[in-house]
């Protein structure tokens, strides 16, 4: 059995790619797929996909100029796996935006609360 992940609101908001003109209609990003994924992996995954098709390249193509293999990039793509910090910027470069318009759509609301210094909860 996996490790339980702490019950969050979350939000998914479409937004427009980064070149996207304002006459043309969006895509709304997708929401986390059943099999485990998590938000952050679905969103990237649906902005790599998206962007490398928009400027014509092929998964296998993605693949050979950021230097992994297919599978790898199916893997990124279908929010399989959570690509490494290097593999974003390897991503975003050959994708010829920056790292972050890989996580465009995402947004978390979260509860925040503020503890003076010193101060905090009792264990």
């Amino acid at each position: 059995m996996s490790p339980r992940r702490s019950d969050r609101s979350s939000v998914v908001k479409a937004s427009p790619a980064p070149h996207a003109h304002d006459d043309e209609e969006t895509e709304p990003v997708p929401a986390p797929s059943q099999q485990g994924s998590t938000q952050i992996e679905s969103v990237i995954g649906w902005r790599v996909r998206s962007r490398a098709r928009e400027v014509g390249l092929s998964s296998a193509e993605l693949a050979k100029k950021v230097g992994l293999s297919r599978a790898m990039i199916s893997k990124i793509e279908n929010a399989q796996v959570s690509p490494s910090l290097a593999t974003l910027s390897r991503l975003a470069e050959v994708l010829e935006v920056p790292i972050t318009s890989l996580f465009q759509g995402l947004d978390e609301e979260r509860d925040a609360l503020y503890t003076k210094s010193g101060g905090g909860p009792e264990l």
